[in-house]
């Protein structure tokens, strides 16, 4: 890595906690674990309260990473570090869970509004709505889908529930997690569309890998179904320059260069930045990755269709045609951008 390897910049710019930065760099920072942990059980509490209603409304739910995959890799909720709580639901209970959060004090980044048709599109075009609290610093981001713009996991949510998802005990309840295999699959799939530029996300698949036993024949089996294979000998180049035991699988698959190049790139960059309006060379950068990525024709033409509607677009226009939503697309980026609204999906 051409900038040190220092706590500071692994807490700050990485995302890592310090009993995993202690872990990589043999250093000591109990004190500063301790204050951490303290935030955490704030977080956790609140998770705890949010999802215990999600009970008492019969709202049923899947925890996606978080304190409970924590829990799975280290057998501690405070070990690894978490900012949102991603919880993925039946998009049929968003009204209950909208209402039920903005109750509690959230705000939200987007609107659910009375047309049928319109909220169809927010179905659609995204695949969760965040929610913050402006006091506490906590942050829920409810999914509906787990991946927009890929056709793994395109399952609906009552087969995910059923089907590829199992319980996990934490406080005297049952959470509902994926099983091993397919959350391996789905941290691995989430890492590489962000070109891991955050190590944490590299450290919980090596972390995984090692704590946590499962199949690892049948992780790739998986792969290989949802034309996703690539994000594995990919995640053995990148973990391999940034660890010395990088838990790699067994795979002699290879990927093109430009994909390593690009994950460097992004990892070693100052800042990481989710949501800003991409320049016309960032955004071509990211066309060729997800199409040398996921090379899959069906996966392509999903990805061009989350590219060329916005959902927010949607709401500027009061449309749902498709055609006027692809030929509006520029003038609603230079729209968003002029008046400072920045969040893309």
């Amino acid at each position: 890595m051409k900038t040190e390897l220092t706590p500071e910049l692994l807490y700050k710019r990485h995302g890592l906690s310090y009993p995993q930065i202690d872990s990589l760099l043999g250093s000591n920072h109990k004190d500063l674990y301790q204050r951490d942990i303290m935030e955490n059980f704030k977080i956790i509490r609140e998770f705890i309260m949010v999802t215990d209603e999600f009970r008492k409304m019969d709202i049923r739910f899947i925890s996606l990473k978080g304190p409970l995959l924590s829990h799975r890799i280290y057998n501690d909720v405070t070990v690894r570090r978490f900012h949102d709580l991603d919880i993925l639901v039946d998009f049929s209970d968003i009204s209950l869970i909208y209402n039920l959060l903005v109750q509690r004090g959230y705000s939200k980044d987007t609107e659910l509004l009375a047309d049928e048709n319109m909220n169809q599109k927010l179905h659609d075009y995204l695949k969760h709505i965040s929610f913050f609290h402006p006091h506490t610093k906590v942050c829920f981001e409810i999914h509906w889908k787990i991946s927009i713009d890929k056709c793994i996991f395109n399952l609906d949510f009552d087969s995910i529930y059923k089907q590829i998802a199992t319980d996990q005990v934490f406080m005297s309840r049952n959470f509902r997690v994926l099983n091993k295999e397919y959350d391996l699959l789905y941290l691995l799939v989430h890492g590489s569309d962000h070109k891991w530029q955050r190590l944490k996300w590299l450290l919980d698949i090596k972390d995984y890998s090692r704590n946590v036993p499962f199949d690892r024949l049948k992780v790739d089996n998986l792969a290989k179904k949802h034309k996703v294979s690539r994000i594995i000998p990919l995640y053995n180049l990148v973990a391999s320059k940034y660890f010395h035991d990088p838990q790699l699988f067994d795979t002699k698959q290879k990927v093109p260069a430009l994909l390593f190049r690009s994950c460097i790139k992004q990892i070693e960059a100052r800042e990481v930045i989710f949501y800003t309006e991409r320049t016309i060379s960032d955004s071509f950068s990211d066309f060729v990755y997800a199409f040398l990525l996921f090379p899959d024709l069906r996966s392509r033409l999903a990805y061009l269709k989350n590219k060329l509607i916005c959902y927010y677009d949607v709401k500027n226009i009061k449309t749902t045609n498709a055609i006027l939503l692809i030929l509006y697309r520029p003038f609603g980026l230079i729209f968003r951008n002029f008046h400072g609204v920045r969040k893309e999906k």
